[in-house]
């Protein structure tokens, strides 16, 4: 518990949260961005290609920015690959997921819609939904929609991904 925090104080809090007032949103805000920050942090620090987490405040999360001067890099969704850049992309997931999975975290949101291409690299991104794997108890159920939903992305677009095989090695 945080220090000079005494149960009154927290009680008032899990109570505003409940009841969504202004402050149990600034609340659950900071939470949030918190723990965005933290799990980004650690997959950086592993080397999964994220972007590089900045800073944050209650209300703002500070990302480096990728993309070039003309935009920002386009989401794996919008994005124009092919076929080589497309099997380049769907190695660079697997490759992504096993380390994402391998330090304990889940995406919990995984979509072709939460990953950039850029100059032949993909990216993760939008991490506030990350489970800790073993913690939770719902994690291996998360990972399965992750895996499942990206690779039917990849299979749509042509390159064949056996979600279930892929999920089976990553466990």
């Amino acid at each position: 518990r945080p220090h000079g925090m005494g149960v009154a104080d927290r009680s008032r809090d899990r109570r505003a949260v409940e009841r969504m007032s202004a402050y149990g949103r600034r609340l659950m805000q900071d939470r949030w961005t918190g723990h965005e920050h933290r799990v980004m942090t650690a997959l950086w620090e592993i080397g999964l290609r994220v972007p590089y987490p900045v800073s944050y405040t209650e209300d703002t999360f500070v990302l480096q920015y990728v993309g070039g001067p003309d935009g920002a890099a386009p989401q794996l969704a919008r994005a124009q690959l092919g076929p080589d850049e497309l099997d380049d992309a769907a190695r660079q997931l697997e490759a992504g997921l096993a380390l994402m999975v391998g330090e304990g975290w889940v995406h919990g949101d995984l979509s072709a819609y939460n990953l950039l291409w850029w100059e032949g690299e993909l990216w993760f991104i939008d991490f506030p939904q990350a489970l800790d794997l073993a913690a939770n108890p719902q994690g291996l159920n998360f990972l399965h929609r992750d895996v499942t939903n990206v690779a039917q992305w990849f299979t749509q677009k042509g390159h064949a991904i056996d979600g279930e095989a892929l999920f089976a090695s990553l466990l």
